[in-house]
């Protein structure tokens, strides 16, 4: 068994930390039928499952890891962020 050094440690921790990841917000879903879906043009309007105060999901390549608020991003015009108010731990992602 081998013995591997701090400074190889903190060289894979380096590699580990820039492996690209998609970070997606969801902001609520809907069902419907696919006839309905079918009728989806321009200016329809979907009703999602939240209400505007209600938190949002954060994935990372698709598991659920924290909940947060939206906010309109201070001095940026019409720029959404996401405040994050809860991290799951691992055991909870299970």
């Amino acid at each position: 068994m081998s013995v591997e050094t701090e400074a190889g440690q903190e060289a894979r921790l380096d590699l580990i930390g820039r492996v690209p990841v998609t970070v997606q917000v969801v902001l609520g879903s809907v069902k419907m039928p696919i006839a309905d879906l079918a009728r989806i043009a321009a200016g329809s309007s979907l009703l999602l499952d939240q209400q505007l105060t209600d938190p949002v999901t954060v994935l990372v390549n698709g598991h659920r890891v924290a909940l947060g608020e939206l906010y309109v991003m201070e001095g940026e015009e019409g720029q959404l962020a996401v405040k994050i108010t809860d991290v799951f731990r691992p055991r909870d992602l299970i």
